[in-house]
């Protein structure tokens, strides 16, 4: 059995709805099994080099999210907002 970062055979979400009031008096709480994200990718990647499926993100993917990566890292040492790509 694989458990939670606190040791939890499973994950709760706390879902919050009209920000601190909650509806009907309470927050609800959704308790589903642990499911560890690193470990999926690992095998999603084990998987595609086995040649059982394609990878679900390409380079070009990884090219986007390195420009956004980048604009952030940007914005924080300027302490403003850069534009995506600049």
């Amino acid at each position: 059995m694989r458990f939670g970062f606190r040791r939890e055979p499973y994950t709760k979400l706390l879902v919050h709805q009209g920000g601190e009031v909650y509806l009907d008096g309470e927050p609800k709480v959704d308790v589903s099994p642990f499911d560890d994200p690193y470990m999926r990718e690992v095998e999603h990647f084990d998987g595609a080099i086995r040649g059982d499926h394609a990878l679900a993100r390409d380079l070009a993917d990884a090219r986007a999210n390195t420009v956004v990566l980048e604009a952030m890292h940007e914005s924080l040492r300027r302490q403003a907002s850069v534009p995506i790509g600049s």
